[in-house]
């Protein structure tokens, strides 16, 4: 018990000295800047925890850094997707073998599942434990590579789906 409250004070002590680094600057700063883009560049990546460095950099960087944070989530998960489309270009045959074996082997709920796949997609994205599936990152390049969602329909499934978080954020409910 009290390993946890010293770690959480420690936590609590490495975030403020970050934020009194980095938020009175705003993000015109470069090093804000550079730590956006580098949060999108992982978020981007599969069975990385996009969540938890989403949070901690909306903590630090402010409301500024909910906007920025909120769009760079966009981008890192459009990222994910595009690179899921480019694998389903250059692997269509060996996909469509997986694709055939999985369909085999799903039960009748996984079926309904795919038939509202936007909304699985939304779920998917929201619910504990999507590590599992390579977490947003890895989330989005199954999407691309399945093949089953439009671009521009992806694009707003995953604006709504990560949209409650920032807005929590900008309201302040979270303090």
């Amino acid at each position: 018990m009290g390993l946890v409250v010293l770690a959480d004070g420690a936590a609590r002590e490495a975030v403020g000295a970050l934020r009194q680094a980095v938020a009175p600057a705003g993000l015109a700063d470069p090093c804000a800047l550079a730590l956006v883009a580098l949060y999108t560049l992982l978020m981007a990546l599969p069975f990385v925890p996009g969540i938890e460095l989403g949070l901690a950099l909306m903590l630090l960087l402010g409301t500024e850094g909910v906007v920025a944070v909120y769009l760079a989530t966009q981008l890192a998960l459009l990222l994910s997707f595009l690179a899921g489309c480019c694998l389903r270009a250059s692997g269509s045959r060996c996909l469509a073998a997986l694709q055939a074996r999985a369909r085999a082997r799903l039960p009748a709920v996984l079926h309904r599942v795919i038939a509202h796949r936007h909304l699985s997609l939304a779920l998917a994205l929201n619910l504990p434990g999507n590590a599992a599936l390579g977490g947003a990152g890895g989330i989005g390049l199954i999407a691309g590579a399945s093949g089953h969602f439009v671009l521009w329909r992806y694009g707003l499934t995953v604006a709504l789906a990560t949209t409650p978080l920032p807005l929590v954020m900008l309201c302040g409910a979270w303090r």
